[in-house]
């Protein structure tokens, strides 16, 4: 046979192996099979390669005749062994691509008139392929002849599927031709990891009556027979089998779209903002975000309701505080009103997908520790509250956030009545002081009057006293102890009455005081850390009184250790 016929049998034979064996079929292996498919022909001097090579082409001819050496199964095997070192060398591609192209070229020589001599140099018969008993020539070929030409063209026909095949994969076709949800599962997990998908689309749901018909974003998939799509709109339907998804696919075929690279990072949401999701999404040229997918699970600082529409996939659903995300994206997030919502604890995955004017680059306190804090109070509609602070404004422990108009004249004459019961107090708790002190001096007059009167007693029996002396000296005692019992008639009334004013007193100031701590607390708005106000939202709720909300990022302690964050997974 002609070169031309060799070289297109040569890349047909490899071609067909490497889909069998794996291997890729490339324009170097493909050369690689073509040159070793024309290589048996160095035999003589009458094909092309042996024109090339004419001295040794000459040699062999000579010495060991046409298809010979080069053609027979011994020739072939020790081929295959020189080349061994190419299989390490290389690659086992391009081993694969000269050997099998090498032998290509005498089994199809076998089909010629003359055959080759296969068993050479032990045997001299000649191979040939069909056989037909009787007639040597039937069924074969002449090198040159229509035959030939006929060859040739249908190797170079039988190779246009066959690079088909290995561009887009034996399995690639058929999953095209199922056409089911399956095989697009299959056909996405396959091309998500290096393009975005979109999936041609004809489906029905069997209870509803509704259909799809069209082209469809890819999502993902909840199992190997489910996928999921996102409509124009944002909605997301699952894909599948009846009764156990949105809708039933009568064909589904998934193609690549966009090149992208695919990162995926596992985030803690610990003490963050949902909205705190959008500063690790990177935007493009024109501050678009880059397409992402968010699955996870947290727990918010308070519930909320999220009511699932059984007519399509809910990728937010909610118990209580807890919040599961499935292929979430954050239009998702922004249509619930969820961007403000506090994480106490959880974590989340976010997959991006970057294309190349979307560079993975985040802001330093993307990566950083946070610690929010929510303070919130309520007004009335009508009477809107004095915020003293603006989002980014640095604060303090203690600082005042906002103020209530509608309480501040109640503070004030609350605060001027604290003030005159906790007077009146001190001056109660003053008197009854006064009175005491009183009656200890009484006690100190008459224990001294009392020794005056022993000593002058004692006098007055040695002499030294006169019974004047002595009686002015029984008088002080008497009035000592007068003046001591209406010290203690003072301090018994005082007890029984200042002391029954000064206990209700006491009562008045700790109610006051409780009135006035609940009053500042709904009047006037306190900073409970140190930090940098994040947020300031508004809230209208179903009571039809407006909630504020600041969300305050908190500073760490001077004196505790943080630890650095380790580096996020990619």
């Amino acid at each position: 046979m002609r070169a031309q016929t060799h070289i297109a049998g040569a890349l047909c034979a490899y071609g067909l192996t490497a889909l069998v064996a794996g291997l890729p079929l490339t324009p170097a292996t493909g050369a690689v099979a073509a040159v070793c498919g024309t290589l048996p022909d160095i035999d003589t001097r009458g094909s092309t390669v042996g024109r090339i090579f004419s001295p040794i082409a000459r040699f062999i001819e000579r010495r060991y005749g046409h298809r010979t050496l080069t053609h027979s199964y011994a020739g072939q095997v020790a081929f295959a062994l020189v080349l061994a070192p190419l299989w390490w060398a290389a690659g086992p591609a391009y081993y694969t691509a000269a050997v099998v192209g090498y032998a290509s070229h005498p089994f199809l020589d076998t089909m010629t008139v003359d055959g080759i001599r296969g068993f050479w140099p032990w045997a001299d018969c000649r191979c040939v392929f069909p056989y037909y008993e009787g007639r040597p020539a039937a069924y074969r070929t002449r090198t040159g002849s229509r035959a030939d030409s006929l060859f040739c063209a249908l190797f170079c026909l039988l190779l246009l599927p066959i690079i088909f095949l290995h561009i887009s994969s034996y399995q690639r076709v058929i999953r095209v031709v199922q056409g089911d949800a399956s095989s697009a599962v299959r056909d996405y997990l396959e091309m998500s990891q290096t393009h975005l998908v979109e999936v041609r689309l004809r489906a029905d749901d069997p209870t509803s009556g509704r259909s799809l018909d069209g082209t469809y974003n890819a999502v993902g998939s909840t199992d190997t027979n489910t996928l999921l799509i996102r409509d124009t709109d944002g909605s997301v339907f699952s894909v599948g089998r009846p009764y156990s998804a949105n809708f039933t696919a009568r064909r589904a075929v998934a193609y690549p779209t966009t090149p992208v690279q695919v990162s995926t990072r596992s985030l803690s949401m610990r003490g963050r903002l949902l909205a705190d999701l959008d500063d690790w999404i990177p935007r493009g040229n024109g501050q678009e975000r880059a397409h992402h997918y968010i699955t996870g699970r947290v727990r918010l600082d308070e519930p909320v309701e999220i009511t699932p529409d059984p007519t399509r996939y809910s990728t937010l659903s909610s118990t209580g505080p807890t919040l599961r995300l499935s292929h979430a994206t954050i239009a998702d997030l922004e249509a619930h009103g969820l961007m403000g919502a506090l994480i106490t604890q959880g974590s989340v995955t976010l997959r991006l997908f970057l294309t190349p004017t979307q560079a993975e680059v985040y802001p330093d306190h993307v990566s950083a520790e946070r610690r929010l804090r929510r303070v919130a109070f309520e007004h009335e509609p009508g009477q809107p509250p004095l915020l003293l602070v603006r989002r980014g404004d640095s604060i303090h422990e203690g600082d005042t956030l906002a103020i209530v108009d509608d309480g501040t004249a109640a503070l004030a004459r609350t605060r001027l009545n604290n003030l005159l019961l906790q007077q009146a107090e001190i001056e109660a708790e003053a008197a009854g002081a006064s009175l005491q002190r009183a009656l200890y001096r009484s006690r100190d007059n008459r224990s001294a009057a009392e020794a005056a009167l022993l000593l002058a007693e004692d006098r007055h029996t040695q002499g030294f006293v006169s019974a004047g002396a002595l009686e002015q000296a029984r008088t002080l005692v008497e009035e000592a102890n007068r003046e001591e019992a209406l010290a203690k008639r003072e301090l018994a009334r005082y007890r029984t009455d200042h002391g029954r004013r000064l206990r209700a007193t006491k009562e008045q100031v700790a109610q006051a005081r409780l009135r006035l701590g609940a009053l500042e607390a709904a009047t006037v708005v306190r900073a409970p850390v140190t930090g940098a106000v994040e947020r300031i939202e508004e809230h209208t709720r179903p009571d039809g009184e407006i909630e504020v909300r600041f969300l305050i990022g908190a500073q760490p302690a001077p004196d505790s250790l943080v630890m650095p964050r380790p580096p996020l997974s990619s």
